[in-house]
C-alpha cells in the first residue's frame, strides 16, 4: 500500500508540476507587441513553473528592459508588459538590408523590428547597425522627422532613403521624391500634398518630384 501511495503522490506531483509549467509567454509594450528580441530572450522561460516566475527572475532575461508588469494567466500563460522608448521609424543600412531595427526620434537603436507598422528609413552607411546604437548623423536625425510628420500627413506604406546626403521618399504615387535634409518637414508634406492633387486633378503624375529648390521640380515620362 505504501509503494502504491507513494506512486500516486509522484504521479500527482509530475502532474501539477506540468500543469503548471509555462507554455505560452505573451510580451507587449505600450506600442504593441515586443521586439522580436526581447521575445526571443523570454521564451527560454517556457517550461518553468509558473509560481516561480516574478519581476526578478525575467528581469535576468532583460536586464536592459525596464519591466512595467508581470501577470499569470493560469494554469500556463505568462503576461509581461515592458517598457521600451517610442520608436518613430524602422531603420536598416542599404548595405545589410536584412537586419532592421526600431529608432526612436533621439536616434536611438532601442531593439530588433518584427512586425511594426512603421515608417522604412534606409541609411547609406558603411557601417552595420546594432541595437544600442545613438545615431548622431543629421541627415538620419532629418529622415526620422519628415517620415513622423509624412505619416501623420495621411501618407502611407512609404519610405525614406539616404543617398548622397539628400532625402529620397520612395512609394509616394509611384514618384521619386527629392527632399534637403535642411528642409522643413512639415513644409514638405504640405509641398508634396499640394503638387500631387493637383496631378491627379490633370491625371498627369510625375516619376520625379524635386523639392530641393524654391519650386519644385517635376519631370513626367
Amino acid at each position: 500500500m505504501l509503494a502504491i501511495f507513494l506512486l500516486l503522490s509522484v504521479m500527482a506531483t509530475n502532474f501539477i508540476l506540468k500543469f503548471f509549467s509555462i507554455k505560452y509567454v505573451s510580451c507587449t509594450t505600450p506600442f504593441g507587441e515586443c521586439p522580436q528580441d526581447i521575445k526571443e530572450k523570454l521564451t527560454s522561460l517556457i517550461g518553468k513553473q509558473i509560481y516561480s516566475i516574478d519581476q526578478v527572475n525575467i528581469k535576468s532575461h532583460i536586464p536592459k528592459t525596464e519591466i512595467i508588469e508581470v501577470k499569470t494567466q493560469l494554469p500556463n500563460k505568462l503576461i509581461v508588459q515592458v517598457n521600451i522608448p517610442k520608436p518613430e521609424a524602422i531603420i536598416t543600412n542599404v548595405n545589410y538590408p536584412d537586419s532592421k531595427f526600431l529608432i526612436t526620434e533621439f536616434g536611438e537603436i532601442t531593439a530588433v523590428a518584427d512586425k511594426q507598422e512603421l515608417p522604412l528609413i534606409k541609411s547609406d552607411s558603411t557601417f552595420p547597425l546594432s541595437v544600442g546604437q545613438q545615431i548622431s548623423d543629421f541627415t538620419v536625425f532629418s529622415s526620422i522627422k519628415l517620415a513622423k510628420i509624412l505619416k501623420n500627413s495621411g501618407f502611407d506604406k512609404f519610405s525614406v532613403k539616404i543617398e548622397d546626403k539628400d532625402i529620397i521618399i520612395e512609394n509616394i504615387s509611384s514618384a521619386k521624391v527629392i527632399v534637403s535634409p535642411y528642409a522643413d518637414p512639415a513644409q514638405v508634406a504640405t509641398t508634396l500634398q499640394q503638387v500631387l492633387s493637383k496631378a491627379t486633378m490633370s491625371k498627369s503624375l510625375p516619376t520625379r518630384i524635386d523639392l530641393r529648390f524654391k519650386q519644385p521640380i517635376l519631370t513626367y515620362q
